[in-house]
């Protein structure tokens, strides 16, 4: 149990620290005077720029959990290594999405949601493709084993 809360707390302060990262480079990137955590329509939606950056970091934070929790699927050994990748697909999938769009790192756009789709789709296909070579190349080995 330490070790689950302890990679708990380890999982949030690195989504934390990514968003820091991120959001300053886009602010350098923007050329603004202060650090944003989001989009300017992101921050409008608050009454000081402040609880806009508070939220953010409890949204970044939410993203490490969704990422940390979502390990433990390739853990569930019943499970085929098309099903942990399907299953993780839709749990970070749907995590991260709804995270990215609450806090305004996404276009409201359908066609923007179908471009994401796609390629978190081809990312998922990769994983999948060497996992599954990397399943046979053990498999092969063991096999040579008897």
């Amino acid at each position: 149990m330490k070790k689950f809360i302890r990679g708990l707390a380890s999982s949030i302060s690195i989504g934390i620290t990514i968003g820091l990262v991120v959001s300053t480079f886009f602010s350098y990137l923007y050329k603004t005077k202060y650090l944003l955590p989001s989009s300017p329509a992101f921050i409008k939606n608050f009454e000081t720029p402040l609880d806009a950056f508070i939220v953010s970091i409890i949204i970044w934070g939410l993203m490490g959990v969704v990422f940390f929790l979502s390990q433990y699927i390739f853990l569930l050994e019943k499970l085929s290594i098309t099903q942990q990748t399907i299953y993780h697909f839709i749990v970070t999938y749907c995590g991260y999405t709804i995270l990215a769009v609450c806090a305004g790192w996404f276009p409201d756009t359908f066609s923007w949601l179908i471009f994401y789709t796609g390629i978190f789709v081809l990312i998922y296909c990769l994983i999948w493709f060497f996992s599954m070579k990397e399943a046979k190349k053990i498999t092969a080995a063991l096999n040579k084993l008897t």
